[in-house]
């Protein structure tokens, strides 16, 4: 199996990402939110692990990181069991590909939003991230941290090199059929548009395209959210407005679904302050040595995963 750098690719990229879950303001149709604070989250809808995410504590700080959630998570084991009887071998490796992605997904962020920039906090079971663009200077930083805190690891990189540090999966057009719904429907107060990506296998598609690519994408996107905000998701799509939620339909039976989506959009003026990173010593240009950027920030992401 191919392992590459990505948190999108090992999971679902700032895809973890529930906070301001109460009294989402709404927002006139007309209204373009064009700098704030949003927060997003990623849940497991019908699967042992859903409860369990449900349940955590969704911060930035990591609070539901703690040695009792962990054991709590160890008590799901018997649920997963329970969902694999009676699968076949394909649905089987489906619901690995899935679990893996949970584990390793961000379940939560905070993000620090405008055009000219973007600052992404977000949590996973075994690490804590931090992401900055700067669309201007066309410049990025990504940073992480063990779940003990005790391990940090930074990269930097230029606009250019985004997609090989981002290396998430291309929709591609010719790979899915393409339905885009004639209703619009509300994502946090925003009228969204609907779009349904179906694989083109049609029932094959039960062991789909590739590790990342699934049988169904459903996407909400707003023309009141600029595409910029797009670069914190998990999948290259062509759409030209923000995306505020998109359901990832694994398998044909939909047995198998993760959901990514904006749970709160808080318009305000952000100080520079709000783009202030925690620092960290060991830093490596991606430009200048790939592997070793991407050797160091595996190291950080996996660090947790054989713990306990």
């Amino acid at each position: 199996m191919k392992t590459r750098f990505s948190i999108t690719s090992i999971a679902f990229l700032l895809f973890g990402f529930s906070f301001f879950l109460c009294c989402s303001p709404v927002y006139s149709q007309g209204s373009r939110f064009e700098e704030g604070i949003l927060a997003t989250r990623v849940s497991f809808p019908g699967t042992p692990l859903g409860d369990y995410f449900s349940k955590l504590a969704l911060n930035e700080s990591g609070a539901g990181q703690s040695k009792e959630t962990q054991k709590d998570l160890k008590l799901q084991e018997g649920n997963y069991q329970s969902l694999l009887e009676g699968l076949t071998e394909e649905e089987k490796a489906t619901a690995g590909t899935m679990m893996l992605s949970a584990m390793m997904t961000p379940y939560y962020a905070k993000i620090y939003y405008s055009k000219e920039k973007v600052l992404a906090k977000a949590v996973a079971l075994n690490y804590r991230l931090e992401s900055f663009m700067n669309m201007a200077e066309k410049k990025g930083m990504m940073t992480a941290f063990s779940k003990d805190e005790t391990n940090s690891f930074g990269i930097t990189f230029s606009a250019e090199e985004i997609k090989k540090v981002w290396q998430k999966e291309e929709v591609k057009p010719e790979n899915y059929a393409i339905q885009q719904s004639p209703n619009r429907e509300p994502v946090i107060g925003y009228q969204c548009i609907k779009t349904i990506y179906t694989y083109k296998k049609g029932k094959q598609a039960s062991s789909y395209p590739s590790a990342n690519l699934p049988y169904k994408i459903i996407v909400w996107s707003s023309p009141q959210f600029d595409a910029s905000l797009n670069f914190l998701h998990p999948l290259y799509l062509d759409i030209p407005h923000g995306i505020l939620k998109i359901e990832i339909q694994y398998d044909v039976k939909a047995k198998f679904r993760m959901v990514y989506e904006v749970t709160n959009a808080i318009a305000k003026k952000l100080a520079e302050s709000d783009y202030q990173m925690k620092p960290v010593e060991n830093i490596v240009d991606w430009g200048e040595n790939p592997m070793a950027a991407s050797t160091g920030m595996l190291s950080i992401l996996f660090s947790g995963s054989e713990e306990e």
